[in-house]
C-alpha cells in the first residue's frame, strides 16, 4: 500500500521501467514546523481531529521549504472529508479536503529556494488529517521527462481500436516485460501476443498488465 497518488506514480514508474527499486519522481519536501492558531487537537482512529477552541480564526499553518524552478504539490489524506480553506503564502486558492475536494492539490512553481507557508483554514466544521504522512512533494521535472521519454517507446502503436477491441504493436525493450494498460481489469477480455492467447494480470488494483517478452510484437 502506497500512503499518496505520488508514492504510487513514483512505483508505477519503477516498475514499468523495470527497475527494482522506486525512483523519486515526485520528492517528499522538508516541513519545517507546523503552527496552530486556535486549535484544539484530538485523534481518531489513525488521523488526527482538528477543532477550533472558540469563534475566532482557527487555522493550521505548515512551513514547508520548496526549490527554486520545480512544481509543487499536496496530497493531505484523510477518511473523513470536511472542507476548509486554503492559501499559500497568504494567497487563497480554493477550498480543500471536502467531498470534491480531497485530491491533489498543485500549489506552484516559486521563483526562488524559499520556505512557503501553506494555511488550512478551519469553516464551521473539524478536520481530520491522518498521521504521520508526508504531505508536501515536488516535481522533478528533468526525471520524469528522461523517465516518460524511455517508456514512450515502449509505447503500444495502436492499429485497430472499437469500444470492445484493440489491435497494435509494440516493441519490448530489455529488461521490461510488463505492457501497463489504463484499462479497467475485467476478466471478460481476451488478450492474444503474436496470435497465441494470454493471461490477465492485474496491477494497482483496477487495471491490465500483460506480460510479453523482449521483442516487437
Amino acid at each position: 500500500d502506497y500512503e499518496s497518488p505520488m508514492q504510487l506514480m513514483n512505483a508505477m514508474a519503477a516498475a514499468v521501467m523495470g527497475y527494482e527499486e522506486e525512483i523519486d519522481i515526485f520528492e517528499s519536501l522538508y516541513l519545517d514546523d507546523t503552527i496552530f492558531t486556535n486549535i484544539r487537537t484530538d485523534f481518531a482512529t489513525n488521523h488526527r481531529k482538528y477543532s477550533a477552541k472558540n469563534s475566532g480564526t482557527a487555522k493550521i499553518e505548515y512551513k514547508v521549504a520548496v526549490n527554486a524552478g520545480e512544481p509543487v504539490y499536496m496530497y493531505i489524506p484523510t477518511d473523513y472529508p470536511r472542507e476548509c480553506n486554503l492559501a499559500v503564502n497568504g494567497r487563497h486558492i480554493g477550498t480543500y479536503m471536502g467531498n470534491k475536494s480531497d485530491c491533489v492539490q498543485y500549489l506552484g512553481i516559486f521563483d526562488e529556494d524559499q520556505m512557503i507557508t501553506v494555511t488550512l483554514s478551519l469553516t464551521e466544521d473539524p478536520i481530520y488529517i491522518r498521521n504521520n504522512q508526508d504531505y508536501f512533494f515536488s516535481l522533478n521535472t528533468e526525471l520524469f521527462k528522461e523517465t516518460f521519454e524511455k517508456i514512450a517507446k515502449s509505447n503500444l502503436n495502436i492499429t485497430k481500436f472499437d469500444e470492445d477491441y484493440i489491435e497494435g504493436t509494440v516493441t519490448i525493450s530489455e529488461g521490461q516485460s510488463l505492457l501497463y494498460t489504463s484499462i479497467t481489469f475485467d476478466e471478460g477480455w481476451i488478450i492474444e501476443v503474436d496470435g497465441k492467447r494470454t493471461d490477465l494480470i492485474k496491477i494497482n488494483d483496477s487495471q491490465i498488465a500483460i506480460e510479453i517478452p523482449e521483442g516487437t510484437h
